[in-house]
């Protein structure tokens, strides 16, 4: 207990055999402890529930008979089990840095934080691994930083973060609970804050195919959040969704559209399209240069491939969830790679460059 804030540890996981170890060791090795823990296995039917048997003295273990099919689900049955005031979580193929949940609780003295968003960095594997860090160091860097000083955080990530367990509530009508569960506090006038000292190292897609399936949930998500809380959020958040969305939407027909109008002859697309990428490359070396994280340069050129991609699946998204009117409420799950332990020591090596330059 933290000056009389008792923290709870929440963790779903459906078939993580190959990382939901490490993950609850990151837990267990918290320097601020929880006190208590809980894992909702939802269902797996490999190796995690064996695995999480040799944690049963230590971590509660919620058992679903069968997987619910969405992560907010399992964690409605996993509130049932938590007493806390404050409630933490990651994803199962996540983790933490050991001083992680030691910076984010302390935010929560402040009455009016309802929840504080922590840092992602994406374990490293291979090309696409290291462009999504990159995506991460903009997002972070540069966006949430800003998003954070005028209190307009829109997302407390799944995979690193906190509430107060009286504002955690999750509905199974979007499939970005982290997205659903972050607009449903703000709406009700609570603070989203941003650490930049909460590290967490995620298993990001190690494919395209498994990337294309995470950016369609998010996306799809992030539409279907859009139009649930619009109407009962402040007006910064109202402006601050709005450019989001034009922004996205924007870049994403005009990279369609480039090709067959400079054929054509007009080549404003053309101006516009680079100038938006010169603009990226730009933002994204300096992100790299300021982390001292030298091995991402050379992935910079590969994210004006994904960024077309980003575009193109994003419009899909928007066109299905909003012309159409089909809510998408699959989840797309990407492929698992065991996490690396050397990997992610590596990492962790940069933490103070990375706590001084944020």
């Amino acid at each position: 207990m933290w000056f009389g804030l008792k923290t709870s540890f929440l963790v779903c996981a459906y078939n993580e055999e190959s990382t939901i170890e490490k993950t609850l060791q990151s837990v267990l090795s918290q320097s601020l402890k929880p006190d208590e823990i809980v894992v909702v296995d939802d269902g797996s039917t490999d190796a995690t529930p064996a695995i999480l048997k040799r944690y049963e003295n230590r971590v509660k273990i919620v058992s679903l008979r069968a997987n619910t099919g969405n992560k907010a689900k399992a964690q409605t049955v996993g509130l049932k089990h938590l007493s806390g005031d404050i409630v933490a979580y990651t994803d199962a193929d996540t983790v933490l840095h050991p001083s992680c949940l030691e910076k984010m609780i302390p935010h929560f003295m402040n009455r009016e934080v309802g929840g504080v968003a922590g840092h992602v960095v994406s374990n490293k594997h291979n090309w696409l691994t290291a462009v999504r860090q990159i995506q991460y160091v903009v997002g972070q860097a540069v966006y949430k930083n800003g998003m954070n000083m005028l209190n307009t955080i829109t997302v407390v990530p799944g995979c690193v973060g906190a509430v107060r367990r009286n504002l955690f509530r999750v509905s199974t009508d979007t499939i970005t609970e982290d997205t659903d569960l972050t607009l449903s506090i703000l709406s009700l006038g609570q603070r989203i804050v941003y650490e930049s000292k909460a590290v967490a190292y995620t298993n990001d897609p190690p494919n395209l195919d498994s990337y294309v399936r995470q950016l369609t949930r998010w996306n799809s998500g992030y539409v279907q959040n859009l139009k649930k809380h619009f109407n009962c959020l402040p007006l910064r958040l109202k402006l601050t969704l709005l450019l989001l969305t034009l922004e996205n939407s924007l870049f994403s027909l005009v990279t369609l559209a480039t090709l067959p109008l400079v054929l054509s002859g007009n080549l404003w697309p053309l101006y516009f399209l680079l100038f938006d990428l010169t603009v990226m490359a730009a933002v994204a070396l300096y992100g790299v240069l300021k982390l001292s994280r030298y091995d991402l340069l050379l992935a910079i050129p590969l994210l004006i491939f994904i960024r077309i991609i980003d575009g193109m699946v994003w419009l899909k998204c928007l066109f299905k969830e909003t012309l159409l009117k089909k809510s998408d409420l699959k989840w797309h799950r990407a492929d698992r790679l065991p996490l690396n332990d050397s990997k992610v020591c590596d990492d962790s090596s940069l933490a103070e460059k990375r706590r001084r330059a944020y």
